[in-house]
């Protein structure tokens, strides 16, 4: 849940973020990651979603913060390639 993942943002100080957009009831992800770029800007944020856009979650591009990719589970077909995706968010090598 979006209240369990900011726990633990506070307790850990993560470096990346893996999440969906649909967290289920209440906050989605896209709120989670707007709390992250806000309280943690340092972190990368990494969507792996079914949604192609979040647009099809009532919202805009706009929604996904500047240090963040967006990838659809379904494209992640080879061994290495979410590793690859992670490495290139840390490093904001990743096209807005």
């Amino acid at each position: 849940s979006a209240a369990e993942a900011k726990r633990v943002i506070l307790e850990v100080d993560p470096d990346v973020a893996l999440l969906d957009i649909e967290l289920g009831n209440g906050p989605t992800g896209l709120d989670l990651a707007a709390y992250i770029a806000t309280s943690a800007p340092h972190m990368a944020i990494v969507f792996l979603t079914h949604l192609p856009d979040p647009r099809f979650a009532g919202q805009d591009a706009s929604s996904i913060p500047k240090r963040a990719a967006h990838i659809r589970k379904e494209t992640i077909t080879q061994p290495g390639v979410l590793t690859e995706i992670v490495e290139r968010v840390l490093r904001d090598d990743i096209d807005h």
